[in-house]
């Protein structure tokens, strides 16, 4: 294994020296390649100054004191050659030569005159091509050079690189071999102490990293479930340690003291907990081990907090009881006002009824009388348990059946149906409606839309005016009955609740109108709005977006 590491080592270094080695050979010769052209730029303007068209020879000797290796031709604009400074014999025609076709720049290729790779640059003076070459051999020269350097620097440097390598894992073998015993029994294997084998530790490691890993990823997948759970629970859990600081509190009991998680952990929780019932009931828990269940009211709501005792601390569950107060406390409201409200009727109806089964009352007239009573206030018990069923069963409804509905024309149909109570009191209708396509059950809808007429032709004055509205995604109402008084403004909404009691039962009013408007409301989420003035009108404004 050492061997191994030594060799692997090593061959690190020999490729690392390689790639340098190319690395710096390519700038080389790009580097005397931007060298070369150049030289061969400022030799061309050199030669520029000293030919004149005829002077051949000069201009070769010139030029040649710079660079004895530079190659001078003249050429004509045919491609004759008329003078080449290294060969006298007749050359054939440089008409196509690349050099010629670009001006200006070099060219590096093959001369067959020559026979060797050369440089090329060329111009245009006196009429003439003007054409200068170097033979690239001093590059290769250098080249050679640094590939010999290279060499022997590269087998000097790896030679150095294996001796340091074997020095240093022999110096830190012999820990390394300590902690394979180590490992191995931790794994319960066999004693490795003498075996040098770097394998075998690699090993050892993989299967207690295997270990522990397996170990931290179940205790993560538990700590999350458990995260979940308590995060996720709909009251709050608070758990003190026997010091009386907080280790434990799920984000529905930090939104509950609105306090951030991170500034209480492990504090105590006088920090978070100010009120002195509650307090004096977590001290009675640690000290006595009293446990007694509490109400306490916080930011409007009203929450039951169970204490539990365990060995290590205390538990504090948080549990909001405020909708189940609100229920109960309606629910007996509401029995309380539907007694009330079916008592008086049935009241007047046994009563009749007795009258005229004991002769009190006896003549046809009275009876004729007695039995209109009776069925007036029948036909009352009747609306007042409809309308509790048609509340009841908004109540209940929690996924409402969604229809398309044009508001306008139930508001058109609403008005025919109630076109001899309008004429009764001779209520003037304008009528200002464009068509709303409104998306929700039809039948609450035309409850809706007839529970706030009626309401407008019931309380509205003799003679009086109805305007209503739509546009705009708006239902507007608009009467100049009896108006609401401002302090009244507020509770009209709740179930039995009249303005004036009195007119309400003469009129035939059950006080659950606009209860249920208010509930259809709640349950699209459209929003309502009263604006009214004692004895100048009423107006009803519903916000269908």
């Amino acid at each position: 294994m050492k061997k191994r590491l030594v060799l692997t080592n090593a061959l690190l270094v020999l490729g690392s020296l390689i790639l340098l080695f190319f690395f710096s050979l390519v700038v080389i010769i790009n580097d005397n390649n931007k060298n070369t052209t150049d030289d061969l730029n400022t030799y061309l303007k050199i030669s520029q100054n000293i030919f004149n068209g005829s002077n051949y020879q000069e201009t070769s000797a010139g030029i040649r004191e710079y660079n004895k290796n530079l190659r001078v031709t003249i050429i004509d604009l045919e491609g004759n050659v008329l003078y080449d400074s290294n060969y006298d014999n007749e050359l054939e025609s440089h008409i196509d030569r690349p050099e010629l076709d670009n001006l200006g720049k070099v060219f590096s290729r093959y001369s067959n005159t020559l026979k060797k790779q050369m440089f090329y640059i060329a111009t245009m003076d006196n009429g003439y091509y003007l054409r200068l070459a170097l033979p690239s051999e001093s590059i290769n020269d250098v080249i050679s050079k640094y590939v010999i350097i290279s060499v022997t620097a590269l087998i000097v440097i790896l030679l150095i690189s294996i001796l340091f390598s074997h020095s240093i894992l022999k110096k830190n073998l012999a820990p390394l071999k300590r902690v394979v015993n180590r490992l191995g029994k931790i794994v319960n294997s066999e004693n490795l102490y003498g075996v040098d084998n770097v394998e075998v530790i690699s090993k050892q490691i993989d299967l207690i990293n295997e270990a522990i890993g397996n170990k931290i990823n179940e205790l993560n997948r538990e700590k999350l479930k458990i995260e979940y759970i308590i995060n996720n629970m709909q009251s709050g859990l608070i758990v003190l340690d026997d010091n009386k600081n907080i280790i434990l509190i799920n984000d529905y009991a930090c939104d509950i003291l609105n306090f951030q998680k991170a500034k209480i952990m492990n504090k105590s929780y006088l920090y978070i907990i100010r009120d002195p019932d509650l307090q004096a009931n977590i001290e009675g828990a640690f000290t006595e081990n009293k446990i007694k269940n509490i109400e306490l009211s916080l930011d409007g709501k009203l929450y039951k907090i169970r204490f539990n005792r365990f060995n290590i601390g205390l538990m504090l569950t948080f549990i909001d009881i405020s909708e189940a107060k609100t229920i109960e406390k309606m629910k007996k409201e509401f029995f309380a006002n539907a007694s009330h409200e079916l008592k008086s009727p049935l009241t007047s109806i046994i009563g009749y009824q007795q009258m005229i089964k004991e002769g009190i009352i006896d003549d046809k007239a009275g009876i004729s009388d007695a039995i209109n009573v009776t069925i007036k206030e029948a036909e009352r018990m009747n609306k007042i348990i409809l309308e509790m069923l048609e509340l009841s069963k908004l109540e209940g409804e929690v996924v409402p059946k969604f229809e398309t509905v044009d508001l306008s024309l139930i508001v058109s149909d609403v008005l025919t149906s109630l076109k001899n109570e309008i004429e009764a009191k001779n209520i003037t209708v304008t009528i200002n409606t464009q068509k709303l396509i409104v998306k929700m059950n039809s039948l609450n809808a035309v409850t809706l839309v007839r529970n706030l007429i009626e309401n407008a032709i019931k309380y509205n004055k003799q003679n009086g005016k109805l305007a209503i509205t739509i546009y705009d995604n708006k239902f507007i109402i608009k009467d100049s009955g009896i108006g609401i008084a401002v302090e009244e403004q507020s509770r009209v909404f709740e179930r039995f609740y009249r303005v004036d009691k009195g007119k309400s039962k003469q009129l035939g009013g059950t006080g659950l109108g606009l209860a249920i408007v208010k509930h259809i409301c709640n349950l699209y989420k459209f929003t309502i709005d009263l604006q009214s003035v004692k004895n100048i009108g009423t107006t009803i404004t519903i916000y269908f977006s």
